[in-house]
């Protein structure tokens, strides 16, 4: 036969706070069954459990008014402290509400933060579109130097050639301005 936790407490006549911390025990683990998240002890495990409360079982039903005081003082103690650590998870939680509250009472600087990271997208959105104005530049820039250099050796062989022309024409000119000095002189 499965005991479940109410029952043990009725048959011990302990609190079921009692059978709980009795169930954490190294000697009554291997005996306890859980079905659908709620836990059984066989009748071995029952057997422990009453052995560990110094209760003896159903049968003679009589227990001494020492235990029980002993058990009733236990159980004060486990409710006391339940009760102590209850009011701090109570006092956590308040805390908890306050600083909440102090968030939602600070909407402006849910605005703000909310208005912040819009302007950061916007910058996002910039920065990405100038990216690829850059590469666009840089694309154009690669496609035109072939023909930039092309265009600059033309312009430079016509600069050579003309030069070339100019000091020709200089040449031409100062051998006709020679002639025209040295054929004065010698006739005089």
């Amino acid at each position: 036969m499965l005991y479940d936790v109410g029952q043990i407490a009725k048959l011990a006549k302990v609190s079921r706070v009692t059978i709980y911390r009795k169930l954490k025990l190294n000697e009554v683990k291997p005996f306890i069954i859980t079905k659908q998240g709620k836990s059984y002890v066989d009748e071995q495990g029952y057997h422990v459990i009453t052995q560990l409360l110094n209760v003896t079982t159903s049968e003679t039903d009589t227990l001494s008014h020492d235990e029980t005081d002993q058990e009733i003082s236990v159980d004060k103690q486990e409710i006391l402290h339940e009760t102590s650590s209850n009011n701090s998870v109570i006092t956590e939680l308040k805390s908890e509400i306050e600083f909440l509250q102090n968030l939602l009472d600070n909407h402006a600087s849910k605005n703000e933060i909310e208005f912040l990271h819009e302007q950061l997208r916007e910058k996002d959105r910039q920065l990405i579109s100038k990216d690829k104005l850059m590469e666009n530049m840089q694309i154009l820039q690669l496609r035109q130097t072939p023909q930039d250099i092309k265009q600059l050796e033309d312009h430079f062989e016509d600069l050579d050639t003309k030069l070339q022309e100019v000091k020709e024409n200089m040449i031409e000119r100062k051998e006709q301005q020679n002639k025209g000095f040295f054929s004065k002189m010698f006739k005089k």
